[in-house]
């Protein structure tokens, strides 16, 4: 017999048969007197007595971006989070929130996103940020009003600390603003100067946040988020894990969010402030010069700069920050109008370490991850002390050279052996991190494909199917905490598509059948799959399997079987196995999320994917379901214990 792992690992038991295979060429056919060869039956065996670890139930996360206020999910006008999303983001079961973003993160300054709406700046110190200068400046949506939205769904919040921009102190100042007791007297402030839980409480949040995770940097080793490291990505990792000094040539100077690579020109005014992208500077080695010409000026402190007579070129420099502010032509010279102002610094940048330890130092609790994400980080640090390991795992149908879709049939095939290989890609972090080191899996998904091919891929029943096979995925791994896909994005890509009516996609309304199972908590079940039938989609790439199943079991006895068919057009009809230890109690409660096709998917204003709820008998230990194609199912089965 073979046998097959619910993930597809193959196993020989006895006498070996051949599980149907779909999508070949067809066998030989059989001689006129023969009957056709049997198809063996498909078998779940679920091992009700086992104990594969306790159920991880904070695995249904998501990603959420502060720009555009989270994506308009925060209304300004009446100081609150759209009633309509908190809706829809508790009916998804939504277990915890990623904030600010990811690549939108990487030059986040959260220090301009607290107070009064009418106070805050700039939001980010960089070069790049989705949508410009609008995206970015005077937002409302700050680190509190992202609590507002994570406490009014019941969900938990994870932040991302700039590496880029940032210092070790400001990563832990970050951490006293959100975890840190206020006692009302100034008293309790671990990192010094500004005593940042007072300061929350003067933001009308007297109570800590508690966050529990948080991260450094965001994909450092991907070459569009290196900044200032370097572009060769042993080098770069080498500067993450141990910190560097870089020298920034000519850099044509921004202000206030914007940073073409021309810079910004001087306008005349009095007291102008230029900003360096990548703070903080070197206090020796910066060399400013104005104009064309590239007239010479010399850095100052403030206090010089307020002694400076009205003709000299002097400019004030706040290293930390990385601002330089001409005088007002009493005080210090004012520029010539429309001239580039051009810097040459030493940008000094700590380790992920440093960052790691000045944050533990504020709030021991916490648990704080460095976020390289590969292999290699793990053999390069090994004997260092972390307390989790970012990972983002994605299917990059571009990068990986899958992006010429011949037909969204192809691309429903490339989902599918995409998700396998994150699979085996996880499972080999776990085996190599250090004993006790949990992975922190903040991104996942499919992303890049083809648009033009298969327009509405990324919404459709194709996805929902990749997304739960890879929760299947993570129950089997154990994987503590994931967050996976975009709240919301542009266009149909967010797990809510946008407003106004920021409908439930078919992520959505998988990510709402599957709440219950995690909710229920419990234990994970031993699950394999005998005659799992396989398509091969003559893509070169090998063949997979068509269910994806996981098994739990909750206090209080329920068993909870989630169920992924990933072929595109045939249905399985299996038997489900209870084994010695359990027999069902008569009927089983059965949650279907599905669509006419492997395409279909909700939009703005059509529903074409759906979530059903029904009833069949189920009694004794083995009943028989049937599994539509392209469909993603969850079973609770009462049990009667033996």
């Amino acid at each position: 017999m073979r046998e097959t792992t619910s993930r597809g690992t193959t196993i020989l038991t006895g006498l070996a048969l051949t599980a149907t295979t779909l999508g070949t060429a067809a066998e030989a056919s059989a001689a006129p007197d023969q009957a056709p060869p049997r198809t063996p039956e498909t078998t779940i065996n679920v091992a009700v007595g086992s104990n594969q670890g306790r159920v991880q139930r904070d695995q249904l996360g998501v990603n959420h971006r502060y720009t555009r206020n989270g994506h308009h999910t925060w209304n300004p006008a009446r100081n609150r989070p759209r009633r309509l999303v908190v809706r829809k983001l508790r009916a998804a079961g939504v277990s915890s929130v990623r904030y600010p973003g990811g690549i939108v993160g990487n030059l986040y300054d959260w220090k301009d996103a607290i107070g009064p709406q009418s106070a805050r700046g700039c939001q980010t110190r960089g070069n790049w940020t989705p949508g410009g200068y609008k995206a970015a400046h005077g937002l409302a949506y700050g680190p509190d009003e992202h609590m507002r939205l994570v406490r009014a769904i019941r969900a938990k919040a994870s932040i991302v600390v700039p590496y880029v921009t940032e210092t070790p102190a400001d990563a832990a100042d970050w951490v006293e603003y959100m975890n840190i007791t206020n006692d009302g007297r100034g008293g309790i402030n671990p990192n010094g100067g500004v005593d940042w839980a007072r300061r929350r409480a003067q933001n009308g949040h007297p109570a800590p946040y508690n966050i529990r995770l948080w991260e450094v940097g965001n994909e450092q080793r991907v070459p569009r988020q290196r900044y200032w490291m370097s572009p060769h990505q042993p080098t770069a990792m080498r500067q993450y894990i141990h910190g560097d000094t870089v020298h920034i040539r000519d850099e044509a100077l921004g202000k206030n969010c914007r940073h073409p690579n021309e810079g910004v020109a001087t306008n005349g005014l009095k007291n102008q402030a230029f900003e360096v992208r990548y703070p903080p500077m070197r206090r020796s080695g910066l060399n400013v010069t104005v104009g064309a010409d590239r007239e010479q000026w010399r850095p100052v402190s403030h206090a010089e700069l307020a002694q400076a007579g009205a003709g000299d070129r002097v400019v004030a420099v706040d290293h930390e920050d990385g601002e330089l502010t001409f005088g007002d032509g009493v005080n210090g010279a004012l520029p010539p109008r429309n001239a580039a102002v051009r810097a040459t610094y030493k940008s000094v940048h700590k380790s992920v370490f440093s960052f790691l330890r000045a944050m533990k130092r504020v709030d021991s609790r916490i648990r704080a991850c460095p976020s390289w994400g590969l292999e290699e980080f793990i053999a390069a640090t090994r004997g260092r002390s972390y307390d989790c390991f970012t990972v983002h795992s994605y299917t990059h149908f571009r990068a990986w050279g899958h992006h010429a879709w011949e037909s969204p049939l192809h691309g429903h095939d490339w989902h599918m052996l995409g998700v396998d290989n994150k699979r085996e890609d996880l499972a080999n972090i776990k085996r190599r991190l250090p004993r006790n080191v949990p992975i922190a899996l903040t991104e996942f998904g499919a992303i890049w494909g083809n648009d033009r091919v298969y327009p509405m891929w990324a919404a459709s029943m194709t996805h929902a199917t990749y997304m739960a096979s890879m929760w299947v995925n993570l129950l089997d791994l154990g994987i503590p905490w994931a967050q996976g896909s975009d709240l919301v994005a542009p266009g149909y890509r967010g797990m809510l598509i946008r407003r106004p009516g920021f409908n439930a996609s078919a992520e959505a309304l998988t990510r709402q059948a599957i709440a219950p199972l995690y909710k229920a908590a419990g234990r994970r079940l031993r699950v394999s799959v005998w005659h799992n039938p396989t398509r091969d989609p003559r893509l070169g790439a090998g063949t997979y399997t068509a269910l994806d199943v996981a098994a739990t079991r909750a206090r209080n006895q329920n068993v909870y079987m989630l169920v992924v068919n990933r072929l595109p057009h045939q249905r399985v009809q299996a038997t489900v196995r209870l084994g010695r230890h359990g027999r069902a109690r008569g009927r089983a409660y059965v949650t279907h999320v599905n669509g006419r096709s492997f395409r279909s998917a909700n939009t703005l204003t059509r529903q074409r994917v759906f979530i059903r709820r029904s009833r069949k008998p189920a009694s004794g230990s083995s009943f028989l379901h049937s599994f539509p194609a392209h469909s993603v199912t969850v079973l609770r089965i009462p049990i009667r214990a033996r």
